[in-house]
């Protein structure tokens, strides 16, 4: 997903400088947004976002960055305020321009089924508002700017959806996060999961954090270490989570990825 940035200089925290243009017939239509949180083509919570369009979920074409077209799903009032219609996306997709590339939007959802759509730990999926935030913590060693959960989010209405491939434009103020990768593992036992799981991570080296039904595992002292790490874990009893901050590290076993980083 894309977040904002504090500036090195002036230390002004701005979110995202994202600007959507619909060309309609008898006028040119702008409007600002704040993030896009990328999903997967086989997104497990996919059904939970509730459309105005008859619509479709992305599919494997979409993810594939040979393909021209890039669709894009945006929230109802963005579409109500560029004066684009659900029966005009019906009928065909829609042209924009975000930043001057151009993307179609194949789908107008219910902004208020994104806002409050929970991650398999009950965890909020939007984006944090660095704009809001009352205090920046930020992490020396990784450059990086760390919330809280309740810190405030960028509204559902000022953020679309992508399918998992890179916008492939310049936006001003961004930083990517990896927002979850989610893996459920509900009929397998606790020597199982912990066997499959660190072998994976072993392979990346990337650090882990994880709650199963009998406690937090974490992986040895010699395999690396979670000193530094902030992340959050999963409380669904058969239900783990991996975290990370870097593009294109992670993959969920046994379950679709969800890779947010744009």
């Amino acid at each position: 997903m894309l977040v904002g940035s504090e500036g090195g200089v002036d230390m002004r925290r701005r979110n995202p400088q994202l600007e959507m243009v619909y060309r309609a017939p008898d006028r040119v239509r702008r409007l600002e947004f704040d993030s896009a949180i990328r999903f997967s083509y086989a997104e497990p919570l996919r059904d939970r976002i509730r459309f105005l369009t008859g619509n479709r979920w992305f599919t494997s074409e979409d993810a594939r960055a040979s393909n021209p077209r890039f669709p894009i799903f945006i929230p109802d009032r963005m579409a109500e305020t560029l004066g684009i219609t659900a029966p005009m996306v019906d009928a065909q997709p829609v042209m924009v321009t975000i930043n001057g590339g151009a993307f179609w939007v194949t789908g107008i959802f219910a902004s208020d089924s994104l806002r409050d759509l929970r991650d398999l730990d009950g965890g909020n999926l939007l984006p944090f508002d660095i704009e809001q935030m009352d205090v920046l913590v930020k992490d020396r060693l990784r450059g990086l700017s760390l919330a809280r959960p309740e810190d405030p989010r960028i509204p559902a209405h000022r953020v679309i959806l992508t399918p998992s491939r890179s916008m492939n434009i310049s936006i001003l103020f961004k930083s990517t996060r990896r927002a979850s990768i989610a893996v459920a593992m509900p009929e397998t036992s606790y020597e199982e999961a912990r066997s499959v799981i660190f072998s994976y991570m072993e392979q990346t080296g990337s650090p882990l954090y994880l709650r199963y039904r009998w406690g937090i595992l974490s992986r040895p002292p010699d395999q690396g270490s979670l000193a530094g790490w902030a992340g959050r874990s999963a409380h669904a009893p058969g239900h783990c989570h991996t975290h990370g901050d870097e593009y294109d590290q992670g993959i969920c076993l046994r379950a679709p990825r969800r890779d947010c980083s744009l």
